[in-house]
């Protein structure tokens, strides 16, 4: 198997070394993909569905979840997604805390700009929009998750020319053999390529177990998340040659934390957050180094929403022609947000508690850019 290994003070050094020659080549005129990442928080339909938990969000519930809501959290969220873009809408939007396909698609018309979209099937299909006089049409990564909650993951990646052309999706199971009974999101793992992208590129999208119970007590079920999610890439280390690794999503811990460090193998240039066996680059510890969070707990930032990547990926190797993930960052504005008297700045979330605040999300959405260098 086809490991990469890296001492502490290597991986600092090839990282210092490497990431400066990276920025260095130009970009321009070559192709530039916009990915986000959003823990929409509880995206659900109306709809009673009885093989699913979902009685807490309906007409008839206590939350009084009801179509009016529903529209107005799908036109916040699409308003979010579409600025943390740049205007215009992502390549590549993966997702936390689903119900299902159909919230998904509606998601993507509303962020297409369109109505009347569609889906063409349960685990993927496409939805339609037209913005900036052009259609815009999204694919669906979507499978239905064990979740006691019946939240899922999804992926909203674009089509067309230029798009993402998608060759495999599976849903990776979380299970836990000391607790059979508790059941957790699936991880998403999609297969794909942009135009001009010689390797293909695997993306998986994770909602790793709460903190519910406390942090330690819980631990071990994102421990587990995380031994799952690094068997998989170590599979793809022993099959490619530097395969091409997009790691997304709510990992419920952070980057300094054992289960995405010392298990799953995401380094980075902090030393509290390093280790010997580093196989992945924590994109997003930088800026939690700084203070910056995706979730605001009691007043304190964490950054618990993540992207990591494989070391080529990262850029840590001086290429031409090759694709390289960049400015990986929270995204926030001023009306993203409320104030707290108690706590300051928070994400405007929909709910606290059985209180309708009628915000996007408890969470902020996460961006970076997938360029081509010259």
């Amino acid at each position: 198997m086809n490991k990469i290994i890296f001492s502490l003070c290597a991986f600092a050094f090839v990282l210092g070394a490497t990431s400066c020659a990276a920025q260095a080549q130009k970009t321009s005129g070559n192709p530039e993909h916009n990915v986000i990442f959003y823990n929409v928080e509880n995206l659900f339909d109306t709809l009673d569905h009885p093989l699913k938990n979902d009685e807490e969000f309906l007409p008839s519930s206590n939350l009084k979840w009801n179509t009016e809501r529903y529209e107005a959290k799908m036109e916040a969220l699409a308003r979010v997604v579409l600025a943390a873009s740049g205007g215009d809408p992502p390549a590549l939007l993966g997702l936390a805390e689903v119900e299902n396909a159909e919230v998904v698609a509606e998601l993507g018309r509303r962020i297409g700009g369109g109505v009347g979209g569609r889906i063409d099937g349960r685990v993927e299909g496409r939805v339609e929009g037209r913005t900036s006089g052009r259609t815009i049409q999204y694919g669906i990564a979507h499978f239905e998750s064990p979740d006691m909650r019946g939240i899922d993951c999804a992926l909203l990646y674009q089509t067309g020319k230029g798009g993402f052309k998608v060759s495999e999706t599976r849903a990776i199971p979380v299970h836990f053999d000391d607790d059979p009974e508790y059941k957790t999101r699936d991880i998403l793992y999609v297969k794909g390529k942009f135009a001009k992208m010689k390797q293909p590129l695997h993306i998986f999208v994770n909602h790793w177990p709460s903190r519910r119970g406390g942090v330690e007590a819980s631990e071990p079920r994102r421990v587990r998340a995380a031994l799952v999610l690094r068997a998989v890439c170590d599979s793809l280390r022993g099959a490619e040659q530097d395969p091409k690794i997009l790691i997304m999503g709510d990992f419920n811990d952070e980057p300094h934390n054992r289960s995405v460090v010392e298990i799953l193998g995401a380094g980075s240039l902090d030393s509290g957050a390093q280790s010997s066996t580093s196989t992945l680059l924590n994109l997003m510890a930088a800026a939690a180094a700084s203070g910056q969070g995706s979730y605001n707990y009691q007043g304190n930032w964490n950054m618990i929403d993540q992207f990591i990547a494989s070391p080529r990926l990262a850029g840590l190797q001086p290429c031409r022609r090759c694709w390289v993930v960049r400015d990986a960052e929270p995204f926030s504005e001023e009306w993203m947000m409320y104030q707290s008297e108690r706590f300051g700045d928070q994400p405007s979330r929909t709910y606290g508690g059985p209180n309708y605040y009628g915000g996007f999300s408890d969470h902020l959405p996460i961006r970076l850019k997938l360029v081509r260098l010259r």
